[in-house]
């Protein structure tokens, strides 16, 4: 699976406005996904990304947020890529502020496909190059080309 198949260019948001809170930015991915899938709202996804956080939290460190969830109403994996303008507090276990977030959903009975982006999300976020280009450029096709060339 190549990463076009799931992160489409309107779905990744360069320099995202301020947000007062974790919640306001998992509403904010929420939005962004069922403004580009039809066959889910708003709401559900907004309730499943928050459900999975309740469990713990996923600010995986380093300024990196990785909220996921499954939705049963999908067929395939989507993301959202989204650079914050400021930095937020995102529970991380490393107590820092996140600036990137990369959501990802996929559908309810993909266990396997779940655990194998999570991994595959986790290794690119481990990069520092990678992680200094997704926060130095504003060009969409860049960044949907940076994470085309590592998975």
């Amino acid at each position: 699976m190549e990463i076009n198949d799931f992160l489409s260019k309107e779905r990744i948001i360069v320099d995202a406005q301020p947000f007062s809170s974790k919640k306001r930015i998992i509403e904010a991915i929420a939005s962004c996904f069922s403004k580009t899938i039809e066959t889910i709202s708003k709401e559900h996804v907004f309730e499943q990304l928050i459900a999975r956080e309740k469990i713990g939290s996923t600010g995986m460190g380093s300024g990196i947020a990785i909220p996921h969830a499954r939705i049963a109403e999908i067929n395939q994996p989507y993301a959202v890529f989204m650079r914050l303008q400021a930095e937020l507090n995102f529970d991380a276990h490393d107590n820092k502020p996140v600036d990137l977030v990369f959501a990802l959903i996929v559908p309810e009975q993909a266990t396997k496909l779940d655990l194998q982006l999570m991994q595959d999300m986790t290794l690119i976020f481990k990069n520092k190059d990678i992680i200094a280009h997704l926060r130095q450029t504003s060009d969409i096709e860049s960044i949907q080309k940076t994470f085309q060339t590592v998975i």
